[in-house]
This record gives structure tokens, sequence and C-alpha cells, in this order.
């Protein structure tokens, strides 16, 4: 009788329990790994939010007001604005990290168009408190 149950243990209890095992084991590593590139993507975005709001900031002091001189009205026309962003645009790209591009283009983020609405925004932000002071 107790040859019977141990062979049955270990010719079927044991092999299901092996492979419950690793399935639930399989599928912990697959949650850390997505926690994980979850946790690089969200890095990635803030360290282009970080560079951006520098560029920015860099661009209005030295830039803008060279643009705003020439100008005979003192604001920026629609072709200055395109070149300060296009400015931004190669700034930001050489700034940030080769893996870090790389990582938001594999994650299905339109990297050009991410960097263009963090430029708007930070410059939308520089505005509001220019006009604040």
């Amino acid at each position: 009788m107790n040859d019977i149950v141990l062979r049955l243990f270990t010719d079927y209890v044991v092999p299901v329990l092996g492979s419950a095992i690793l399935v639930v084991g399989g599928y912990g590593i697959m949650l850390l790994n997505k926690k994980l590139k979850n946790e690089q993507v969200k890095h990635a975005l803030s360290q282009l939010s970080i560079i951006t709001k520098s560029v920015v900031e860099n661009l209005n002091q030295t830039m803008v007001p060279m643009f705003k001189e020439k100008a005979a009205d003192g604001k920026l026309s629609q072709e200055d604005i395109q070149a300060l962003k296009n400015k931004a645009l190669v700034m930001i790209k050489s700034q940030m990290q080769d893996e870090f591009l790389d990582l938001l283009a594999k994650n299905t983020i339109d990297v050009e168009q991410r960097i263009s609405t963090e430029i708007e925004s930070q410059v939308i932000r520089a505005k509001i408190c220019s006009n604040g002071k």
C-alpha cells in the first residue's frame, strides 16, 4: 500500500507540482521584468523632462533675446519659433542617453512627438513664470 502511494506521488504529484512551481516562477519573473521596464520608461521620461527644462531655459536666456532684438516689433516670428524648436530638439537629443531614446522608441512612444510636446510644455511654463513675476 505504501509503495503504491509513494509511486503515485513520485510519478504524478511531483511532476505536476514541479510544473506548477515553474509556471508560477516564470509568471513572477515576467511581472518583475514588466515592472522593471515600466520603471525604466518612467526614468527615461523623467530625464527627458529635466533635460528639456534645462534646454528651454538655456535658449530663453541666450537665443530668444537675440531673435527678439533682430525683429522690428520685438516679437518672435513663426520661423524664429520653429528655428528655436528645432535647435531645442537637437540639443535635447544630444543630451539624452541613446539607451533612453531607444527605450522610449521600443515602447511605442513617438520620441520626436514626445520631445516636441515636452518643449511646448516647458515654453508654456516659462511664459507663465515670467508673466507671474
